[in-house]
């Protein structure tokens, strides 16, 4: 009995002492990363190296469709993924450590917003989500994204109930030669259903870029009540 009480105690006591270690090797990490970091600086060695970011929209949910008006509110979640050039470790350094999830607040963030947004909408993400680093220095940040979108006409309405949808997004202030959008690497259309009523129009795909920011839109086939989306992760200008 008392060697079998005495196991228990010593497998207490290794665990806590992994635990203090993983603890100690982050808290380390997190204040050599961050000690002359400066968020609001693009992370880059050189100022004209250009910062790829991989943008994909993933809708969630349609909230409302506004045939009359031509605006649509969906639910989504918004992909964001680059690198920082000064966020970067070896594991090997700190006990093996490959990521670190903090604040969003923390890190410099590309100004990825939507461009279709309503007046009445935020155009950038509200909720501040933690991101992931890793320690090659991408960074993933996922925030939840609700909004509404203004839906301009366009040549390709079959009935006065249906139209096609294209949600413009990129960078509110930087231009292609510091941010570019990115295309995804694997697959380069991803498919959801909203509601299985009825079929929504077809969907296409086409790439805006100009002088100002750096920008691609996603489409989508809507009707009133149902939807079904082909959506295209946003592309490389």
């Amino acid at each position: 009995m008392a060697a079998f009480s005495f196991s228990l105690i010593l497998c207490s006591v290794v665990v806590t002492v992994f635990a203090n270690e993983y603890t100690e090797n982050e808290s380390d990490l997190r204040k050599r990363l961050f000690e002359n970091y400066d968020k609001l600086v693009r992370p880059v060695r050189s100022a004209g190296d250009v910062i790829p970011v991989q943008v994909i929209l993933a809708p969630l949910r349609v909230k409302d469709v506004d045939v009359k008006d031509k605006t649509v509110k969906l639910d989504t979640w918004l992909y964001l993924r680059w690198k920082d050039d000064y966020l970067s470790w070896f594991p090997s350094e700190y006990a093996g450590l490959e990521e670190l999830s903090i604040s969003a607040n923390e890190v410099w963030r590309p100004d990825i917003g939507l461009y279709s947004a309503s007046p009445d909408t935020n155009a950038f993400p509200s909720v501040l989500t933690n991101v992931v680093i890793f320690h090659n220095g991408t960074i993933l940040w996922i925030p939840p994204y609700s909004f509404k979108s203004r839906c301009p006409p366009t040549d390709d309405q079959v009935t006065a109930d249906t139209f096609e949808c294209t949600l413009e997004m990129g960078s509110w202030t930087y231009d292609v030669r510091r941010v570019t959008v990115q295309e995804r690497e694997q697959d380069v259309l991803q498919r959801f259903t909203i509601s299985t009523d009825t079929m929504a129009g077809a969907t296409n795909r086409n790439t805006l870029q100009n002088e100002c920011c750096s920008a691609a839109p996603v489409v989508g086939g809507m009707e009133e009540g149902s939807a079904l989306f082909l959506v295209d992760d946003l592309r490389k200008c």
